[in-house]
């Protein structure tokens, strides 16, 4: 059971770190794109 729970635990911190960086890039993307139409 505890295996389990280390397994599980693993698994849940790389979604979590994949759908941060996935959500920044998105975020950081649009805000990239509202810079670059306030400059021109």
């Amino acid at each position: 059971m505890t295996a389990f729970l280390s397994e599980l635990v693993s698994y849940v911190l790389k979604f979590a770190i994949l759908f941060a960086c996935s959500a920044a890039g998105i975020y950081f993307g649009t805000g990239r794109a509202k810079a670059k139409k306030k400059e021109a």
